[in-house]
């Protein structure tokens, strides 16, 4: 299965030609592939735009980037790029390799796969230790994903309706997300900035009456933006508060309450022993031995 998957991958990429076998590091899981990017020469300068008379071969240099992640095998991309120098300029420039991802050292199919396991487990801590990356790139791909286009997708992909909606928020850099998840599918299928209940109303307009009709229960955090939200723009549906915030918020208004209560009583009864004479010549004693 891994042979097939790998090999479906590669057909993708007509710019690269095989240059070396591959290797397999079994400790740490990844497998090496050698590439040269096959380019022609190119006709005019970046910089200066002048012919390709002025425009020699000045070197190589080794570019990898992550493409794919199979059986908990990482495969790695090491490919061989032709650095170009102007020699009226005198400037350097090389070719670029379309499909990394932006600047960062990814394909864009490694890019795709971080976004179908996203819409299946929402938790960005978990795609930042699965697919090895730091958490400001995970971050970046997600800002970049939320886009009118990929709601779209979203919309096509899902089949039939949703009985059981499950609202919360998450907090991505300096602003917050409110999520909307099928409980039944365990899937992201509408997410917006803000966490107010517009974001409730965008679910809606995004939807349509006839699909929001079909919800029966939405679970949230106890927050009474999306308590008004739901009861505004989805009525039909029973709100439930998920167990999480209900035992956080007992343990907040009435647990904890009753212990600093204790605490308070336990010390000022310390106290009072403190300044009684039996205790104050129990303390000389034991001082003047120690």
């Amino acid at each position: 299965m891994t042979t097939l998957k790998l090999n479906i991958l590669n057909k993708n990429y007509k710019n690269l030609k095989k240059i070396y076998s591959d290797k397999i590091d079994s400790k740490n899981k990844i497998i090496v592939k050698y590439y040269k990017l096959n380019t022609k020469k190119p006709e005019i300068c970046p910089f200066c735009k002048e012919n390709h008379e002025h425009i020699h071969i000045h070197g190589y240099y080794s570019k990898c980037l992550k493409n794919s992640k199979i059986d908990n095998f990482t495969e790695v991309f090491n490919i061989k790029i032709t650095r170009y120098l102007c020699t009226k300029c005198k400037k350097t420039f090389s070719d670029k390799f379309e499909n990394q991802y932006q600047n960062y050292r990814i394909t864009q199919n490694y890019n795709d796969q971080i976004l179908e396991d996203f819409n299946k487990n929402t938790v960005l801590n978990d795609l930042k230790f699965k697919y090895k990356l730091p958490f400001p790139i995970i971050k970046s791909i997600f800002k970049n994903h939320i886009t009118i286009s990929n709601f779209n997708k979203i919309k096509e992909l899902k089949s039939g309706f949703v009985e059981k909606l499950s609202i919360d928020e998450k907090k991505i850099g300096n602003k917050f997300y409110t999520f909307f998840i099928d409980l039944d599918k365990k899937q992201v299928i509408f997410y917006c900035e803000g966490r107010d209940s517009g974001t409730v109303k965008k679910f809606c307009d995004f939807y349509g009456k006839n699909f929001i009709k079909n919800i029966k229960t939405v679970s949230i955090d106890m927050a009474k933006s999306y308590n008004l939200g739901v009861s505004k723009y989805i009525p039909n549906a029973k709100i439930v508060n998920d167990k999480f915030h209900v035992s956080s918020n007992f343990y907040k208004n009435y647990v904890k309450k009753i212990l600093e209560n204790e605490i308070k009583k336990q010390k000022k009864s310390i106290k009072t022993m403190n300044k009684t004479p039996k205790t104050k010549k129990i303390l000389m004693k034991f001082q003047k031995k120690h």
